[in-house]
């Protein structure tokens, strides 16, 4: 085989390789972007919200992440 041929041959697979990567990436992003705002959607209409901060066990008050979002939506 010619090095002519093997550089064509490596160029074209990297190409189709990028191309793939850049369409999987682009349905990733947009599957994701999909779950973000069904989530959201869905806790909003059902008007879900943290427990109140007063009213949290001491094994949830540990969490800070529950202590600072207590009472919200």
């Amino acid at each position: 085989m010619k090095r002519r041929t093997l550089d064509i041959a490596f160029v074209v697979g990297g190409l189709l390789i990028a191309a793939l990567l850049l369409a999987l990436g682009l349905v990733m992003k947009s599957n994701a972007d999909f779950a973000k705002d069904y989530v959201h959607d869905q806790l909003s209409q059902q008007k879900i919200t943290f427990t109140p901060a007063d009213s949290l066990n001491d094994e949830e008050k540990a969490a800070d992440c529950l202590v600072d979002n207590g009472g919200k939506a």
